[in-house]
């Protein structure tokens, strides 16, 4: 019975890593786009899940998986130009994954502690957190601009937005779509 109940839980990490890991198939080269949809509505559904066990590892591990995959074409510079062994570059990469996913667990999981009014006011205020995150990291840390979610509005019906709300309006825009869509359909979900 104990072994059942680990084995459930590690596929429910292994599969919130995956959904993490597959984010990067939504950008460039691959443009997928829907697939960040459905990992973010992966991701809001754990954020408001009133049963999800350890919702901080849970976030960790999808952050992980975003953060790895997104930047393991870093590999070629830490490997080859940087001439530092393979098994090193990946811990390296694992580190910075991990690293990067680990400094905006806390500020996600403040949402937890958010008293819950309507659902519109859940997205815009869980949204407003995420484009915070995506400043500091995009101002403070330097960057990664190829995973923002507003680029996977490049080359859409809504690429035009882009020159008129920049980058990270377009992500506040898609956080709100996805915020918005998450909750009211566990609302709906809750209430039938």
């Amino acid at each position: 019975m104990a072994s059942q109940l680990i084995n459930q839980r590690l596929i429910k990490y292994l599969t919130t890593a995956l959904v993490g890991i597959l984010s990067f198939l939504a950008f460039a080269p691959y443009d997928q786009k829907w697939i960040l949809v459905l990992s973010y509505l992966y991701l809001v559904s754990i954020l408001t899940s009133s049963s999800t066990e350890n919702k901080w590892l849970h976030i960790l591990l999808w952050g992980f998986g975003l953060w790895f995959a997104g930047t393991f074409w870093l590999i070629v510079s830490i490997h080859y130009h940087g001439n530092v062994h393979i098994v090193l570059a990946v811990i390296a990469l694992i580190f910075l994954g991990f690293l990067l996913s680990s400094i905006f667990v806390l500020p996600i999981m403040l949402f937890k502690y958010i008293k819950r009014i309507s659902n519109f006011t859940n997205a815009l205020i869980l949204s407003s957190i995420l484009i915070l995150l995506e400043s500091a990291r995009f101002f403070i840390l330097g960057g990664f601009p190829w995973l923002q979610p507003g680029v996977i509005f490049l080359d859409t019906i809504l690429d035009f937005l882009i020159p008129i709300i920049g980058v990270i309006g377009c992500s506040l825009l898609f956080y709100l779509i996805v915020s918005a869509a998450a909750l009211s359909s566990k609302k709906h979900i809750s209430t039938a």
